[in-house]
């Protein structure tokens, strides 16, 4: 196995004295040679897992092992196994140029100054970047940042690469070439781990998905299952407890609420089952313990109701 977690936890201490739990008793094993995507909706503990075998994080408990090294114990060796992007773009120098940055990382990773030269150049071109090589990073856009810290993590030649939400504030070309680029990084046998709140693109990228909600896998899909992620289905959600009209605004339009003997039905379309999930959470941030939950296709006028809204 390339990543191997046993009963991982993080808790978050408030400074009230109580704690807030992040990740509670996580166990994965990640192969070699995959794409595999942790996916949830935010809160989720998708960014920590991967800080966490970044060696960025410490964990409360538990062990993680990337290809045999434990970031916290082995950091060198445990951080020359891994490429990584985060949001805070960690893998930049604002101060240099963005081949300059592309360059270093590559190296970093092990090759030559050569292979690093060539490397660099063919990324520079992929994420569209090669006009601004020469440019100071700090001086660059937002979203143009983000795409030099992406092409700076696929430069190198780490066997494992780290990819927190990479899809976020992309454009379709710039999204169809992290896609088209993670198919051609596992075929040489390394491995990417994709943490996203789009049930569509994990199913698009991944191997294999891990279901996330409150620091919890509530499922691991296999490859052929993963289909149904991505597809709309009909739910029934029931709680205990009276949720008034007035909070209807709160859920996605669609949502529809009835009221009945003190307990409240919630029904209709969900694109996903991340979004689910994210329904769930709402509801339970309410305080209102959970009766049952059904999932079914939906009919006929309700997918055609909702492919029209959708559209």
């Amino acid at each position: 196995m390339s990543i191997e977690i046993h009963s991982l936890t993080k808790r978050y201490s408030d400074g009230s004295g109580s704690a807030s739990i992040a990740l509670d008793g996580l166990r994965l094993s990640i192969p070699s040679g995959v794409v595999f995507a942790l996916l949830g909706p935010a809160g989720a503990g998708k960014t920590t897992i991967l800080g966490i075998i970044g060696g960025h994080i410490k964990p409360t408990s538990g062990s993680v092992r990337v290809n045999g090294y434990c970031p916290g114990r082995e950091r060198v060796q445990a951080r020359q196994q891994i490429a990584a992007y985060f949001h805070d773009l960690r893998n930049l120098e604002s101060t240099s140029s963005v081949k300059e940055n592309l360059v270093v990382n590559a190296l970093a990773s092990g090759l030559s100054r050569q292979e690093a030269e060539i490397r660099s150049e063919e990324f520079l071109g992929e994420f569209g970047l090669f006009e601004q090589r020469d440019r100071k990073v700090r001086v660059l856009s937002a979203s143009a940042q983000k795409k030099v810290s992406l092409a700076a993590a696929f430069a190198t030649a780490s066997p494992v690469l780290l990819l927190d939400d990479p899809f976020a504030q992309m454009g379709r070309r710039t999204v169809c070439v992290i896609l088209n680029r993670l198919r051609q990084f596992v075929e040489t046998g390394r491995t990417v781990v994709l943490a996203t709140a789009s049930s569509k693109l994990a199913v698009e990228a991944a191997h294999d998905i891990a279901l996330l909600q409150e620091g919890r896998i509530v499922e691991t899909v296999a490859p052929e299952r993963s289909t149904r992620l991505s597809q709309p289905r009909h739910f029934q959600i029931r709680v205990k407890g009276r949720l008034s009209e007035e909070w209807g605004p709160s859920f996605d339009e669609g949502v529809r609420l009835s009221v009945r003997r003190g307990e409240t039905t919630l029904s209709g379309i969900i694109p996903d089952q991340s979004a689910l999930y994210g329904l769930l959470s709402r509801l339970r941030d309410l305080g209102l313990p959970l009766l049952s939950v059904e999932v079914s296709p939906p009919d006929l006028a309700e997918l055609c109701w909702w492919e029209k809204e959708a559209d």
